[in-house]
């Protein structure tokens, strides 16, 4: 219809700026809580648009809101931080940045695709700014700071996102998806992002000469067992029918080859969607790890640890999205139908144990949250 034919004329025109926008945040990139030249950007072409523009909301924020008579409040959401990955893709605009993360030097890239958020963010904002005779209500658009560290929402929720900016009836957020053909978006029903919880694991021993490991407690070969003791969280504790995921993405441990450390650490993640299976594996992440410090599969005359030498820190978590089925339903309808979307464009998405920290509580606006993937070309 009317609306999304006023949204695709002169759009050749507006590609040419978004893409040099999306080609500029890619080449550099700044961490959570980091994004001052990135929050910049992006307040200086909200302004630009229209909007009521305002910086350093829950730290490096921006928060920007277009008025257009009476209606409903709606709330787009882009996340700005990247993440420290060292690019290695050839391209003209590549990342070059080096940055301090947990106190090693690292690379930075948009490895996540938030350039592209980004860059749809004020592609939309610029059309509905030009749109003003085809909607009615409020817009409100936020740059999330820190979304990998969980931290950006929670800090914009502590700034009085709700209470100092209308609250909306309806909150928006768009994450790109490889697995999803361009030129379609993916919407979910039900479960969309997994419980995510981030563990830190210290596991103390008694160093030594590698060439007396018996007179020694080894916490590398005991970590070995814990690990191997976590995976049987999913296939043997847990009902087959729910999702669960334990992963160690981070091992670390002694200093030369012919030396048996003091102690290892490691770094959890683990993903659910149910509450009360989130809770069982975190206890069974627990009882694992002391079982084995226990001994119940202990090599004989190995020298045994104690259960307290196994240290468990609950570093982060973010809970799961959910959305109604009415929910989606009312998003694809308006979608679908008002901006005459073909069915073909619309692609049935399925859960995934990812996450994504989205700055809502739940229980104020149930029924009314929607994610949205889709597939930017960026060639």
């Amino acid at each position: 219809m009317a609306a999304r034919g006023s949204l695709i004329i002169g759009l050749d025109e507006r590609l040419a700026d978004l893409e040099a926008l999306y080609q500029d945040l890619h080449e550099h990139p700044e961490l959570s809580f980091q994004e001052q030249r990135t929050a910049a950007l992006m307040a200086e072409r909200l302004a630009a648009a229209g909007f009521e523009v305002t910086s350093g909301v829950g730290e490096t924020g921006v928060v920007g809101v277009l008025r257009n008579g009476d209606g409903p409040g709606v709330l787009l959401r882009a996340d700005m931080d990247a993440l420290p990955v060292t690019e290695e893709v050839d391209v003209p605009f590549a990342s070059k940045v080096r940055a301090t993360y947990n106190g090693q030097e690292v690379g930075v890239m948009h490895a996540c695709g938030h350039d592209i958020h980004m860059s749809t963010f004020i592609g939309t904002a610029r059309a509905l700014g030009k749109m003003k005779d085809k909607w009615h209500g409020t817009i409100i658009f936020i740059g999330q700071p820190a979304e990998e560290t969980v931290g950006g929402a929670r800090a914009l929720l502590k700034d009085g996102l709700y209470t100092r900016w209308p609250k909306p009836n309806y909150v928006l957020g768009l994450h790109d998806d490889a697995e999803i053909a361009t030129g379609q978006i993916g919407v979910t029903e039900g479960y969309c992002y997994a419980n995510v919880d981030s563990v830190d694991v210290t596991v103390k021993g008694m160093g030594g000469h590698g060439a007396y490991p018996h007179k020694t407690k080894d916490p590398v070969v005991l970590s070995a067992e814990i690990i191997n003791g976590w995976q049987t969280i999913a296939s043997r504790e847990t009902n087959p029918h729910d999702d669960v995921v334990v992963t160690v993405g981070s091992i670390h441990g002694g200093t030369k080859h012919n030396i048996i450390s003091d102690e290892v650490k490691m770094q959890l993640t683990v993903r659910t969607y149910k509450k009360e299976v989130r809770d069982a594996v975190l206890a069974l992440r627990r009882a694992a790890a002391v079982a084995e410090v226990a001994g119940e599969r202990r090599v004989a005359a190995r020298p045994q640890l104690a259960a307290e030498d196994v240290l468990l820190a609950h570093r982060a978590s973010f809970s799961m999205i959910l959305f109604s089925r009415e929910a989606s339903a009312a998003i694809t309808s308006k979608r679908c139908g008002r901006f005459s979307m073909p069915a073909a464009e619309r692609h049935r998405r399925s859960p995934i144990l990812s996450y994504n920290t989205f700055m809502v509580r739940p229980h104020e606006f149930r029924s009314r949250l929607q994610h949205l993937d889709c597939v930017a070309s960026t060639s």
